[in-house]
């Protein structure tokens, strides 16, 4: 049975080609205020049931929101909504302290009506999206080319031309049509991005006056990346070491007070993520990890706040891919 972290290897999802770039939730709450499931909700339900049906999966196969979120270029929220949605309706169910599990067998699970007019919206966005990166189009381009191009009614193409200018990937051009804002467009370049974005703010979160641990939590962390040292050598699960990492690292963010350090943080990478992955298949460097993790966390723990940000800024740049 394939799982839902390999998954996030071998499924080739149309947002990835965009490193990073998302449907804003503002678009679509949700919830609505009658208790009926949002249009953004559904859609990710849909997305669910399409991973489940392709892959195979069983009675039972977990459904993480990080890997989930990854997969569809979203943060956690959305997700987990879907999630509960898939819960009230029979096909998947939650296990308090252990997560969501598929509880229909593929062949039951049921279908998701989503709208039309959003998924028309959706269509004409992946094309523009997977056109650019690809270098179909150029940096400047028209309605009237696009329209052409995509064989596509003008209302749809404004909707997504909108979308993708609320997501700063295009901009409007005065006198001409619409221009893309000049991206890097490689994953190894992304993945750099990543990195330095991470390394202004993560540091510097640690040193936030509000900060405030929560001590059984570090306790609790700090004892899963002694247990990930102990499993190397055996019982070795890359998925349980990306789960335990960016567990730390997102429960740090939310120890700061700060919701603009939060929010910016919040954020999905793909491309970086699967880089991760690969990148945890280097045992040593999983072990390093961890001793580094231990080491940030017993800063936090006594206290000593400029210390674990100078071992978080290291721990950060030590993570960085080496330039051949």
């Amino acid at each position: 049975m394939l799982s839902i972290t390999k998954m996030h290897f071998e499924r080739k999802n149309t947002l990835e080609k965009i490193q990073g770039v998302r449907y804003p939730h503002s678009m679509s709450s949700l919830t609505l205020h009658d208790g009926t499931p949002s249009r953004l909700q559904r859609e990710i339900a849909v997305q669910v049931i399409d991973l489940a049906r392709e892959n195979g999966l069983r009675i039972g196969a977990p459904l993480k929101e990080s890997v989930l979120a990854q997969e569809f270029s979203v943060s956690r929220t959305p997700v987990r909504a879907a999630l509960r949605y898939l819960t009230e309706i029979g096909a998947v169910k939650h296990i308090p302290q252990r997560g969501y599990f598929l509880d229909q067998e593929v062949t039951a699970l049921p279908e998701i009506e989503v709208d039309a007019a959003e998924t028309t919206l959706r269509s004409v966005y992946n094309q523009i999206v997977d056109a650019y990166f690809s270098g179909e189009l150029s940096d400047r381009v028209s309605v009237a080319e696009l329209m052409r191009r995509f064989d596509i009614d003008r209302q749809p193409l404004q909707e997504a031309l909108s979308r993708l200018s609320a997501e700063g990937f295009m901009r409007p051009n005065p006198g001409y049509g619409w221009v893309f804002v000049p991206l890097k467009k490689s994953r190894e370049a992304d993945t750099e991005d990543m990195h330095r974005f991470r390394l202004v703010l993560e540091p510097a979160l640690l040193l936030e006056p509000a900060f405030e641990a929560d001590s059984g939590q570090i306790a609790m962390m700090r004892a899963k990346q002694v247990a990930l040292i102990e499993k190397l050598g055996t019982d070795f699960d890359v998925a349980e070491v990306f789960e335990a990492n960016e567990e730390l690292h997102v429960n740090l963010t939310s120890y700061c007070g700060s919701r603009y350090f939060i929010n910016a943080l919040d954020f999905p990478t793909p491309s970086g993520r699967l880089d991760e992955y690969r990148h945890y298949q280097d045992r040593e460097r999983i072990r390093q990890a961890c001793e580094e993790h231990i080491a940030i966390l017993d800063a936090v723990s006594a206290g000593e706040m400029q210390r674990a940000s100078n071992l978080m800024r290291e721990h950060i740049l030590s993570a960085q891919p080496k330039n051949d």
